[in-house]
Order: structure tokens, then sequence, then C-alpha cells
């Protein structure tokens, strides 16, 4: 899954290696693989009921607008349409961590929170879905 993802600053100050302001844009792919799955499924037709916990750690690429990309570990759960949470390391040694909320019902972008330790800075917007 690939998304593009645009916010601004909300807190602290921004990211000085890779941001250009209060404004940040970015896409981030998350890949789906092997994971644990637990389920209620139905006996009969074997069909999943009630999914109660689909986790996996996987990773993806994070890159921002002006080129700086950088590798991102997810943590999903709850399946692809579910929510996203996964952190990345900055070249400065910076850590990223980022989520990735649920799309809204009958809406199909996806509020996210990006926060860097170094500086502090809380960046919040949405994510689109890529069709590349």
């Amino acid at each position: 899954m690939k998304l593009e993802c645009a916010g601004r600053l909300t807190v602290g100050q921004s990211l000085p290696s890779f941001a250009g302001g209060p404004e940040l844009s970015f896409a981030v792919s998350v890949s789906f693989g092997e994971g644990e799955i637990l389920a209620l499924i139905d006996p009969e037709t074997k069909a999943v009921e009630r999914t109660l916990y689909d986790a996996e750690s996987t990773y993806g690429s994070l890159r921002f607008n002006d080129g700086y990309e950088t590798t991102v570990v997810w943590t999903r759960m709850s399946g692809a349409a579910g929510p996203l949470l996964g952190q990345a390391i900055a070249s400065d040694g910076d850590v990223i961590a980022l989520s990735i909320a649920r799309a809204p019902e009958g809406s199909s972008d996806r509020p996210f929170v990006l926060f860097a330790t170094a500086s502090a800075a809380l960046y919040r917007g949405t994510c689109a879905p890529r069709s590349d």
C-alpha cells in the first residue's frame, strides 16, 4: 500500500534535517506479509466472523518531498484498513514515530501524526491512497 501525506506543524520546531518549515509532505509505503492473526471463525462456513488481532512487523519507505528517504519499520493493527504504527531513524539520528489512523467512514483519507524526538516536532495531517 502506498500513501501520499501532507500536514502542518502543530507543536515544536520544524524538522531540521529534511523539512522546509511548518508544512510537511511525504510518501510512505507499507507491505503486508506474514503475521499473527487471531479471529473468530464460523465452524460451518470457515468464514472469518471477527478479527480479534492481526499484527505484523514489516518495513517500507518513508520519502519526504525534498528527496530525503529512510526506511520505516511498521507494526500494523486490525488489517490494511486499520491503524498503522511505524518508526524510522533519520540520518542525523533523530527518531521519527508515525501513526496513521483508520480512514473515517465515507472517506479514503487517513489522519496521521508524525513526531520527531530531537526537535520535539509534532505534525498532523492526512494521507491519501496512491494508485501507482
